[in-house]
C-alpha cells in the first residue's frame, strides 16, 4: 500500500484523467469525502490524506480497465 501522499498537482493530474475539467464533484463521490476536502487540497490548506493515494489509483485502474474492455468489445462488434 502506498505511503506518500498525493500532490495537489497529482490530485488535479488524475481527477482530470478520470472525469475530464469538471472533475472536483466525479472526485468527491468517487472518494466519499465532504467537497470542502478536495477544495483545501487544491488551495494548499490540507494535505492530501494518504489514504487518497490507493483509492485513487484503484480508480484509475478500474476505469483503465473498464475502457480497455469497451474498446476490446466495440472493435469486436464494429468488425464483424
Amino acid at each position: 500500500m502506498p505511503t506518500r501522499r498525493l500532490t495537489a498537482e497529482e490530485l488535479e493530474m488524475a481527477g482530470r484523467a478520470l472525469y475530464g475539467e469538471r472533475w472536483k464533484s466525479p472526485l468527491v463521490r468517487a472518494l466519499g469525502v465532504p467537497s470542502t476536502r478536495i477544495r483545501e487540497v487544491m488551495r494548499g490548506e490540507r494535505l492530501c490524506p494518504v489514504g487518497w493515494t490507493q483509492d485513487v489509483l484503484i480508480i484509475l485502474h478500474d476505469k483503465a480497465v473498464a475502457c480497455v474492455t469497451t474498446v476490446q468489445e466495440l472493435e469486436e462488434r464494429i468488425n464483424k
